[in-house]
């Protein structure tokens, strides 16, 4: 309410985060109450549109009003870049990063934690360890969720640890950065409706200067680069 009286006394410029909350195919009410209320009445009252991708620009929604372009972005004065410290082959370090761990997601961790467990499942031999370290509330019983889900027994293993962080700020971060050899962004944005994204974590993981994995179109990013595998 506060939102749409403040649309009623000034022109606003309107940002939002991916194409309009209608064409999404996030299951979720509050996402849906949005769409109704917000999509084309705030577009018709807004000056232009703050976006992330150009694919907006595509949308016949948003061609009625300039738009402005701005990739995520946060203060690069807050990372503690890593000190590198080659792998040894003995144990990985894997850092996990969201606000929800919960089964078809579209950060999409259920897939690679249930790729591990096919890897675990045909490498019996291969003396590999596993530190999955877990950023965000409730991350304990997501992660939980997701291993009885896909029955992914082979992860109740001594080769596998789970260390759950809770919600930590970035300089909070940075004191363990240094033990982190991956970061893993998101892996199923397919499962809200798209193949392009563009997400906070890109920003952290290139501010500590960590190797991380992704499954998704971002053109903030090059199409390759030795810092990311897509």
């Amino acid at each position: 309410s506060e939102l749409l009286n403040l649309t009623g006394k000034y022109k606003t410029i309107l940002e939002y985060p991916f194409l309009p909350l209608s064409l999404n195919l996030i299951d979720k009410p509050f996402y849906r109450k949005l769409a109704q209320m917000y999509d084309e009445s705030l577009i018709e009252n807004s000056v232009g549109i703050i976006a992330t991708l150009s694919i907006f620009k595509e949308h016949p929604l948003y061609q009625k009003k300039p738009i402005f372009l701005f990739p995520n972005s946060l203060l690069p004065n807050i990372y503690k870049p890593k000190l590198f410290k080659k792998f040894d082959g003995s144990v990985l370090n894997v850092l996990f990063m969201s606000s929800k761990y919960d089964i078809y997601h579209y950060n999409g961790y259920d897939r690679f934690l249930g790729g591990l467990n096919s890897f675990l499942s045909k490498n019996e031999k291969i003396g590999l360890k596993f530190n999955l370290f877990f950023a965000g509330r409730e991350s304990k019983e997501g992660v939980e969720k997701i291993i009885n889900f896909y029955s992914l027994k082979n992860l109740k293993h001594s080769r596998v640890k789970f260390i759950h962080l809770g919600f930590k700020s970035i300089k909070e971060l940075n004191k363990i950065i240094d033990n982190i050899h991956l970061g893993v962004n998101d892996l199923a944005v397919h499962r809200k409706g798209s193949v392009y994204n563009t997400t906070l974590k890109t920003v952290d993981f290139i501010g500590w200067e960590l190797p991380f994995i992704l499954a998704y179109e971002d053109e903030n990013l090059p199409e390759k680069a030795s810092f990311f595998y897509k």
